[in-house]
């Protein structure tokens, strides 16, 4: 988590929430623990914020971004989807006639 940062763009007092954004990932809502009457703060809230952090996916992301060894494997059996069919009907055309000429 050495390259980790986050920011914390909101706090609802209301509910006892933040939204968090980390450099990696989009914002989420974190709701903010209680204890003894207070929010966590200083090292603790930001270990309780880190711990958030999807590790496993972090460390997949590292390792595929170093290459796998197998990867065209995979992306020799990609059918990609069909480009879709466009018809244009007499209807569709007298109408777009009828539209210009007005």
């Amino acid at each position: 988590m050495e390259n980790i940062t986050y920011k914390i763009r909101f706090f609802n007092q209301a509910t006892g929430s933040i939204v968090v954004e980390f450099s990696e990932f989009p914002p989420f809502n974190i709701d903010l623990p209680l204890v003894d009457g207070k929010y966590p703060e200083g090292a603790a809230l930001d270990e309780y914020i880190k711990g958030f952090l999807p590790i496993e996916f972090i460390e997949r992301k590292k390792i595929i971004q170093q290459g796998v060894e197998n990867a065209s494997a995979i992306a020799a059996l990609v059918e990609p989807f069909p480009e879709p069919e466009i018809k244009v009907t007499p209807e569709m055309v007298a109408a777009q006639q009828a539209t210009q000429a007005e």
